[in-house]
């Protein structure tokens, strides 16, 4: 599914929260539940996120979910202070009408053909908040899980898939590392990484 505020432009990503992009989420398996009872979530980076959010909550009727190069821990040590940035772009543009001293950071994302190359500081905020409200509900997660992250990430630290391996609720959770220094490895199905997504499905039919 496409999130609210990706695909269209990055003052549009701006204006969303992370509810916003759950939503989307939501809206999707509700379509998805119309054609199969069986419904898989897959999830790459924050949508990873929202795949396991979702899968926690036994109403959604998840079959089982994939999480790809989940951020729990950045190696940017700069995203410890967006919290503070944001804050202080809420009150300048509270206070002032203008949109904060940094509203947006440069990105020079690994596909730029699909990715911003402006991001707004509220929604790495919005993501921030994501992780942590993810963190929390790991342990009513239930369904199958297989995560799958590179070992030389740029973006995610490796910790990430420890933290979430000791937080996840599941009796049944896989894991795979790939040898990789890319973020986007389930696009650029490095080490057949998509394969191992529709292996692991097929195996909860078996």
């Amino acid at each position: 599914c496409r999130l609210k505020g990706h695909g269209t432009t990055p003052w549009d990503l701006h204006q969303r929260t992370w509810q916003d992009w759950r939503q989307s989420v939501r809206q999707s398996i509700k379509i998805a539940h119309c054609h199969s009872e069986n419904v898989h979530l897959v999830g790459f980076s924050s949508g990873s996120l929202l795949a396991l959010m979702c899968a926690s909550n036994k109403h959604n009727k998840i079959r089982s979910v994939i999480a790809c190069s989940t951020p729990v821990s950045f190696k940017d040590p700069l995203v410890q202070f967006v919290k503070i940035a944001a804050t202080a772009n809420k009150l300048i543009q509270k206070f002032s009408g203008y949109d904060g001293f940094l509203p947006f950071k440069d990105n020079n994302p690994e596909h730029p053909h699909l990715n911003y190359k402006n991001i707004p500081i509220a929604s790495i905020h919005q993501l921030l908040v994501l992780i942590d409200k993810t963190k929390l509900r790991l342990k009513k997660l239930t369904c199958p899980a297989l995560l799958i992250q590179a070992d030389n990430d740029p973006v995610v630290e490796p910790s990430s898939m420890a933290d979430i391996l000791n937080r996840i609720g599941s009796s049944s959770v896989d894991y795979h590392w790939i040898s990789s220094g890319r973020h986007g490895i389930l696009h650029e199905n490095t080490d057949d990484c998509q394969q191992k997504v529709i292996d692991f499905i097929s195996k909860q039919h078996n």
